[in-house]
């Protein structure tokens, strides 16, 4: 086999590559290819680690309906905060008003390790 350093550049899961990186019939996904199935699956885009959607339990068309999950620190609103820059990246993404609390909060998370930008 070859090096698997030239199969993705997104190797998260310890270093190994992911199963979401090949294709059913075992081809290599393209970056899109690998986002849409990591949308379908509910899971965050970037990393395909983080549940950041659930399907509802009951109801018509629950396949179709993935509903954004909120996870104070972690996920807001169906969107990875440590993959997507922090609270006013997800923000602004939604568009939705950024105060000064958001900003903050990034501010902290960046001091104690965490990945944000404002």
């Amino acid at each position: 086999m070859s090096d698997p350093r030239n199969f993705s550049h997104d190797r998260r899961a310890g270093g190994t590559l992911q199963e979401d990186n090949f294709g059913s019939d075992g081809h290599i996904l393209s970056d899109r290819e690998r986002h849409e199935v990591r949308r379908k699956a509910g899971k965050c885009i970037v990393c395909g680690l983080v549940q950041t959607h659930e399907r509802p339990k009951k109801g018509l068309f629950t396949r179709l309906n993935l509903r954004p999950v909120t996870l104070e620190g972690e996920i807001y609103k169906g969107i990875h905060l440590q993959c997507h820059g922090g609270m006013v990246n997800a923000k602004r993404k939604l568009g939705e008003r950024i105060t000064q609390a958001d900003r903050d909060y990034d501010a902290r998370r960046s001091a104690m390790g965490g990945t944000a930008a404002a």
